[in-house]
């Protein structure tokens, strides 16, 4: 099946985890425990099981706790939700599904520090289109690279393990290493788009300080990625590298790297193997509003050499906004055409509101395939609070790649009944555009989310 771009959106209305960002931010506390219990009600086409509109019922119930002091950062998360459906034809279909496992923790000490993170999720893939599911803590929507795969039925799991260890911080000569471990299995699926793959890698390097104003460092990593398709594909990507650093002034920095890299592909049909250099060039000057940037860097990919050249600037608005943007042009080897790439980020208060703006254009690794496309995205949001209490949100979204495209519009109610207690209520429309189909969905929703904070 031919690769598809996952699209970004941000919906406003948030069921369940963030209701009511505006109404209320968490604060940081040194030790915290908190309980989360939510229950949201949609109607509409809000799942594949049925051409029809349904009604569908999702309770959730959470638990995280952390632990924040100068020398040790850790944090547990984990959730599970109870989902009742109708199935079309006037009947009901329970199931406990989304159980989220995430851990983090992290140790500083005056010469090293350690760093781990795990993570687990499953999901039923018929409710994966419900794009709400992929919202972080931040209400950010990280759509997977299969989306576009996620048809019919069955389970998708992913789960992720990585440690990172830093060394001897103040010697003239630094060491790090890391090893991490990322998969994802598919259970019942009944296409052969959706097929369980693994990813295990490493990485080591060295730092050297020459002087207070001129840094080296050395790399090498490596990385192995098994898939069980029907090439039974094998991909070993290696690197190394050599980088340095020099503080040209107090305001004003240089950046220049060179090393090669090597992609080996085994499948049943044979082995490829592609080499090249890679490199990059760096220049960046502070300003006392922002930043201003400029590369140049090759880097190896599946299509040989790709060479990418950007300028960009970060500014920071007189009225408490900020505006990030660059621009810049890229080149594949196979095909040598120039293209142009970009991004913009635009915050900016309007009266008592906030408007959020970002636009990208980007060469990106799409798709189970991970082949290159290039993605335009687009996507806008604003939040208004007309009173202590009561606020509105506002978002939209346009995602197009190689003839692919999706949409969608969303607009939400948020009202706080207590610190910890708020209802939300909105409207939501989605559509997407593939090989000459159409397909929307909308529907209307309400939620209550309820949280329990224990310091302690």
């Amino acid at each position: 099946m031919k690769s598809r771009v996952a699209g970004f959106l941000a919906i406003s209305a948030l069921p369940l985890t963030v209701v009511g960002p505006l109404l209320a931010q968490e604060q940081e506390l040194p030790r915290s425990l908190r309980f989360s219990l939510g229950q949201t009600l949609s109607y509409g086409d809000t799942s594949s099981t049925t051409d029809e509109s349904i009604l569908l019922s999702t309770t959730t119930l959470g638990f995280k706790t952390g632990v924040k002091t100068e020398i040790t950062d850790l944090s547990f998360d984990t959730s599970t939700a109870l989902r009742i459906a109708g199935d079309g034809s006037g009947g009901a279909e329970s199931e406990i599904d989304q159980p989220r496992l995430q851990l983090k923790y992290a140790r500083r000490a005056a010469d090293a520090d350690i760093a781990v993170a795990a993570s687990f999720r499953r999901d039923d893939i018929t409710y994966l289109r419900l794009l709400d599911i992929f919202v972080d803590e931040e209400g950010n929507l990280l759509l997977p690279d299969d989306i576009f795969q996620l048809q019919g039925s069955g389970e998708r799991r992913d789960y992720s393990a990585s440690v990172q260890v830093n060394a001897r911080k103040q010697a003239p000569l630094t060491l790090s290493f890391g090893l991490n471990l990322s998969g994802r299995d598919y259970v019942g699926v009944d296409t052969d788009a959706l097929f369980d793959s693994r990813t295990t890698g490493a990485n080591v390097g060295v730092g050297l300080r020459f002087s207070p104003v001129m840094q080296g460092n050395l790399a090498a990593s490596a990385s192995l990625y098994e898939a069980e398709d029907i090439e039974e594909t094998e991909r070993l990507r290696q690197s190394l590298s050599f980088g340095l650093t020099r503080e040209l002034r107090e305001d004003l920095s240089l950046g220049a790297s060179i090393g090669v890299s090597s992609i080996e592909t085994e499948t049943i049909a044979g082995t490829d193997r592609i080499e090249g250099l890679t490199g990059s060039l760096n220049l960046d000057i502070d300003r006392p509003n922002g930043a201003i940037s400029t590369s140049i860097a090759a880097e190896t990919t599946l299509s040989g050499t790709r060479i990418n050249a950007q300028i960009g600037r970060n500014l920071s608005l007189a009225n408490g906004g900020s505006l990030n943007a660059s621009i810049g042009v890229t080149r594949p080897e196979d095909t040598g055409e120039i293209d142009t790439v970009a991004t913009l980020g635009l915050n900016r208060p309007l009266g008592t509101g906030q408007l959020g703006l970002t636009y990208s254009r980007s060469a990106t690794l799409v798709g189970v395939d991970q082949e290159e496309s290039l993605v335009n995205q687009l996507s806008a949001s604003y939040a208004r609070p007309l009173t202590e209490l009561l606020s509105i949100g506002l978002n939209g979204a346009y995602v197009d790649s190689d003839g692919d495209s999706r949409s969608s519009l969303s607009a939400s109610v948020n009202y706080a009944l207590a610190e910890n207690l708020s209802v939300n209520t909105g409207y939501r429309f989605d559509s997407s555009a593939s090989d000459g189909t159409d397909d929307d969905d909308s529907s209307i929703f309400i939620g209550l989310g309820r949280s329990f904070d224990f310091p302690y």
